[in-house]
């Protein structure tokens, strides 16, 4: 199999229990993935996967010193195939802003991504299936992918900047020519060429 993006395994300080009962749960499918982990559980994590796992070389900060942050920059460098995300249902995070803005790119990049235990669940059987044999289950692993409101964003964003150049063509036409009136009084004086 070609070389896959990684997995990111993010989660919330309260939720790092879960995701350590998670990691056990599915070791055998973990194992076949290069994982992108914060680095307070890295060495749990190791533990539970053994000698098979895989890291990259980035470990995560916690979530209040970047690690959204840190992930989104990992996806802009086309190096995340999937999230699991485990976030506290009762607790709103001083990096909220941070978070909101990885939702969203994750979703911009129409990557994989689970926010809960039982949604990581299911999505690991199908990534053991799709690393059996079936990669068509797991594409952003393999390419770039993005929404399909990406094209009538692009669309949007182009009308706005033909319509922002023709607008300042016309404004540029209108200062050249000069209306100046060249009698004594100057009342033109506006004008550049005054």
């Amino acid at each position: 199999m070609a070389q896959m993006r990684a997995l990111v395994l993010l989660c919330d300080p309260e939720m790092e229990p879960a995701m350590l009962d998670f990691v056990e749960d599915y070791t055998e499918v973990l194992v076949l993935f290069r994982l992108t982990v914060p680095h307070v559980l890295k060495a749990a994590i190791e533990d539970i996967l053994g000698p098979d796992a895989r890291f990259t070389d980035l470990d995560l900060t916690s979530g209040l010193e970047g690690a959204a942050s840190q992930c989104a920059t990992q996806m802009v460098l086309e190096d995340v195939g999937a999230v699991i995300d485990f976030n506290d249902p009762f607790h709103v995070a001083a990096d909220e802003p941070d978070c909101q803005a990885l939702l969203r790119l994750i979703n911009v990049c129409n990557i994989l991504h689970a926010t809960n235990p039982t949604s990581a669940g299911a999505l690991m059987e199908v990534l053991a299936t799709a690393a059996r044999g079936d990669p068509k289950l797991m594409p952003s692993f393999f390419k770039t992918l993005e929404s399909p409101a990406v094209a009538k964003y692009k669309a949007e964003q182009a009308a706005v900047v033909a319509a922002l150049k023709a607008r300042a063509a016309s404004v540029d036409r209108q200062e050249r020519i000069c209306p100046c009136d060249t009698s004594a009084d100057n009342s033109t004086s506006w004008c550049r060429a005054s």
